[in-house]
């Protein structure tokens, strides 16, 4: 074989072996604790956490544009316990009052997990001086939070996990959502706009593989035209 036709193929198996990586089996989720549940789809672990992130951000920007609480989450820092929720307001008689949640999209964490989530909370609680939470994102209600299994491990801990319809009872907010099918309705919302920013992403790979290929095809033509000179 030749040398110009190995390193075409050289060329050729990184690119393929890269293009089915991206391909590859996503795990997905599927248990009662898990915010999949909320939605008629199987989504990856992946956008799990990219669903979970994308509440907290927009609930984040929603609580302190309809009410008094100010958002006051600092910047993410290297060695500094990251917020999800810390908010602060200042009553009439000037007294300063903070609420810190830390929103889960899934309860079912394995034990190390769930002990480092209950002691951050628990730090986080004594540096801010203030309540905190673990906000159950999967949970609209106590209706379903009442039957989970995993809610024992942060009360014994003196860790309160309530609904997201609690948490804006705790901030004395009006709950967005009238029902738990108006929030399902809302997260599938968010699951949709993340499958298409998957699918855009999808297409973008697959025109750079192309595009790689007719790099690979444009070179074999100029190799087969230097030897044919030559």
């Amino acid at each position: 074989m030749s040398s110009r036709y190995i390193r075409i193929m050289n060329s050729l198996q990184r690119l393929t072996s890269n293009y089915f990586n991206d391909k590859r089996p996503k795990k997905t989720q599927e248990n009662f604790e898990s915010i999949n549940t909320l939605v008629n789809i199987s989504i990856s672990q992946s956008q799990s956490i990219r669903i979970g992130t994308s509440i907290e951000d927009l609930l984040r920007v929603y609580i302190s544009s309809v009410s008094h609480w100010n958002d006051v989450k600092p910047p993410n820092a290297k060695g500094k316990k990251e917020r999800d929720h810390l908010f602060s307001r200042t009553h009439d008689n000037g007294k300063t009052e903070k609420i810190y949640s830390e929103l889960k999209s899934n309860l079912q964490l394995d034990s190390e997990k769930r002990i480092k989530t209950a002691e951050k909370v628990k730090a986080i609680m004594k540096e801010e001086k203030c309540d905190g939470y673990i906000t159950a994102l999967r949970h609209f209600s106590l209706d379903t939070l009442n039957r989970s299994k995993h809610t024992n491990f942060y009360t014994e801990r003196e860790v309160e996990v309530i609904s997201v319809q609690e948490y804006f009872d705790v901030l004395n907010i009006a709950c967005p959502f009238e029902n738990e099918e108006a929030y399902k309705k809302w997260v599938r919302f968010i699951v949709d706009r993340l499958i298409e920013q998957d699918m855009l992403e999808e297409e973008r790979t697959a025109i750079e593989a192309l595009a790689d290929l007719k790099t690979l095809k444009d070179a074999d033509r100029k190799i087969d035209r230097y030897e044919t000179d030559c």
